[in-house]
């Protein structure tokens, strides 16, 4: 992708696609690679990339990393993710959520929907797509913990 000269960028060719970093400890990688594997398209990939950057960019770190005295005092940032059903609401808020802690953010709220079905869906996608690096347990703090899987027999 070339970026047009009067975006602030310079005419540049970027990668969108980020690629693997070498130890494969990061959280965008790791996103990135669930991606792949569950059959979204290179291109669909992409744009989830870059809208995400730009938000993180833009929004999130809009006022300089973490800890950068820009922040304003409560050092707290909000959002909300809008669209319509099957729109790519969740895959965007992972990618934010990934590539904000990659910079240095200690802590995201996930606010997964008023109905119980809605919030163990978002949780289960938030587990099974960006809660894939070890060690878990010293990576997150999940409250209310997920629920338990059923005991046999009970």
């Amino acid at each position: 992708v070339t970026t047009p000269a009067g975006a602030g960028f310079g005419t540049a060719r970027i990668s969108l696609v980020t690629p693997p970093s070498p130890n494969g400890e990061d959280w965008w990688h790791a996103y990135a690679a669930e991606l792949a594997s569950s059959g979204i398209g290179e291109v669909s990939r992409r744009g989830i990339e870059a809208d995400a950057r730009h938000i993180v960019d833009q929004g999130v770190l809009g006022a300089g990393l973490p800890g950068d005295d820009r922040w304003p005092e409560g050092r707290v940032r909000t959002g909300a993710v809008m669209g319509a059903v099957q729109s790519g609401k969740t895959a965007s808020m992972i990618a934010v959520t990934a590539l904000a802690l990659d910079a240095g953010v200690e802590a995201v709220v996930v606010l997964g929907g008023t109905r119980t079905a809605l919030w163990l869906q978002t949780t289960e996608r938030l587990l099974g797509q960006l809660d894939v690096l070890p060690p878990k347990t010293s990576r997150r703090c999940l409250l209310p913990p997920p629920p338990a899987p059923p005991r046999p027999g009970g």
